[in-house]
């Protein structure tokens, strides 16, 4: 009877194990479900930021006659951030800063100077902001080279720019990480910027791609690839990310293999690395990918 009893209101060890082994299978065939669930969540908002930050470039071309940001210099040691009003990371016509200050609130280098004085820290991978992509990862850059990457050990990008205290420029490094890139060579190769009204193919102009923010996002097979239609030997794992302007050398690889792109008329699509990478021809410094995109609003066209 007692036997009986304790039969009736428990399991067996072998019906244990299969319950337990179900769940194990269903946890295994769920879990990739789920994790792509998620970073199909990461991708909505990733795309989100580009869109907001169409909206910031927007009320910044509105407020300001017409001119577009600046993409600025290569905030590296040899070529710190200055920009044409002499201000360096102070400067309102740079693009992080004009963005981050009609979309978040703050300018970049507010955020930054609040975090130095002990407020709330630098928004990073796993934060919420308008220029961080949720999928990115820490800074991991490219080490090699006279203008290699600098990182910090937390896991930003540590960038150079200039403080100008009373007409006095002092370089000041600082720890950034913004997940996008202004398109550098939209008026050839100027670090600066020129007018909205110059770019006439709205829908296939690049203004901001997003960046990879770790160099193993790219791979040996992109470099041959690259090589293949005509580009450069080491010209897409030897792209420095530490950078607030880029081309399509530096577009990630988070989503599905690319990244996202937000276009002059403010649509934003996703685009494979390998779509987006763009031959450097001999002699014809117009890095156009006719029926894709337009790089260099300056170039002839094709």
């Amino acid at each position: 009877m007692r036997i009986g009893k304790l039969r009736a209101g428990g399991f067996t060890l072998i019906e244990l194990l299969v319950v337990i082994g179900i769940i194990a299978l269903l946890a295994g065939i769920l879990m990739p479900a789920l994790s792509m669930a998620r970073e199909s969540a990461r991708a909505v908002v990733c795309e989100s930021n580009m869109r907001q930050i169409g909206q910031g470039f927007a009320m910044y071309i509105d407020a300001n006659k017409g001119a577009l940001p600046a993409c600025g210099e290569d905030a590296d040691p040899n070529q710190p951030l200055l920009l044409p009003d002499k201000k360096g990371w102070e400067s309102e016509c740079l693009w992080m800063n004009a963005v981050s200050r009609a979309t978040f609130g703050k300018s970049y280098n507010e955020i930054q100077v609040a975090a130095a004085q002990g407020g709330p820290r630098i928004p990073i991978d796993g934060d919420r902001h308008v220029l961080v992509c949720p999928s990115a990862r820490h800074a991991v850059g490219v080490t090699s080279g006279t203008d290699a990457d600098q990182m910090t050990p937390d896991g930003y990008f540590l960038m150079h720019g200039y403080i100008n205290r009373g007409g006095s420029l002092t370089d000041e490094p600082r720890p950034t990480f913004v997940c996008y890139a202004m398109n550098n060579r939209l008026f050839g190769t100027n670090v600066f910027s020129g007018k909205m009204g110059q770019i006439r193919d709205g829908a296939g102009t690049v203004l901001v791609l997003e960046k990879r923010t770790a160099a193993s996002e790219a791979t040996a097979d992109d470099d041959a690839y690259y090589v293949s239609v005509g580009g450069s030997a080491g010209s897409i794992t030897g792209a420095f990310l530490g950078r607030f302007k880029g081309d399509w050398r530096r577009l990630s690889t988070r989503h599905n293999q690319g990244g996202y792109v937000l276009f002059a008329d403010g649509h934003v699509a996703l685009y494979a690395l390998r779509e987006a990478l763009t031959p450097v021809k001999p002699g014809i410094s117009d890095w156009n990918k006719p029926g894709v995109m337009v790089w260099n609003v300056l170039a002839p066209a094709h």
